[in-house]
């Protein structure tokens, strides 16, 4: 019974590391298509209401992210710092969702995301919370 409830176990941690590999692949062209042909799909939310949503931006912030690494490669500082400049004024949380998005990934994969730890709510908590004021005040303020 315990065999057959490890397998079960492995068999979605399987699933979950295709699913993330496919979709980093997915991202790779996107960014690709940003930063060769700047093809960007437009945000739904922000066509219907106006209104930027949490994410407004994350495509931007990417490619510049990107073309902050080939300007470190050329050593290319302070380009490389302009691109990051760039990237934050695009969508100031594409640092902190990566990071979160990395913790996901992990906490799915490792197994652990049906039995989670008190710290583990409490981060997803204050990221919530995070994207929620990060949503009202670029809103308010106009970022």
């Amino acid at each position: 019974m315990d065999n057959s409830r490890e397998n079960n176990n492995i068999s979605k941690r399987n699933k979950a590391a295709f699913l993330a590999a496919f979709l980093l692949v997915l991202a790779a062209l996107y960014l690709f298509a940003g930063i060769f042909f700047g093809f960007y799909i437009p945000c739904p939310f922000r066509a219907l209401t106006g209104l930027k949503c949490p994410g407004c931006g994350m495509s931007h912030a990417a490619t510049d992210v990107a073309l902050a690494f080939g300007a470190l490669i050329r050593s290319d500082t302070a380009g490389a710092q302009a691109h990051i400049m760039d990237a934050f004024r695009a969508n100031a949380l594409f640092i902190p969702i990566f990071a979160y998005l990395i913790y996901a990934f992990i906490k799915i994969v490792s197994g652990k995301e049906t039995n989670q730890s008190m710290l583990s709510q409490i981060i997803d908590i204050i990221f919530l919370i995070i994207i929620l004021i990060w949503w009202v005040v670029r809103n308010i303020i106009s970022i």
